[in-house]
């Protein structure tokens, strides 16, 4: 295994690009509240960060994505 394959001790990827919802929308295009739905549906892995604050990690997404075109 290379070490971009490789979990941290965290469990997450060493790749993963974490951003904040209004973020990922502009990267992706669409509106937050798909983002948000996104998330709560578990297309988008998604981690809460306090009460309120929510960070999306960019690498789900994008394999969801591809995984939905083929």
């Amino acid at each position: 295994m290379n070490e971009n394959s490789t979990p941290t001790a965290a469990g997450e990827h060493p790749l993963a690009r974490w951003a904040t919802i209004n973020e990922a929308a502009e990267i992706f295009r669409v509106n937050p509240s798909t983002c948000r739905r996104w998330a709560t549906q578990g297309i988008l892995r998604a981690v809460r960060i306090g009460k309120t604050t929510l960070r999306v990690d960019l690498s789900s997404l994008r394999y969801e994505l591809i995984g939905a075109a083929a």
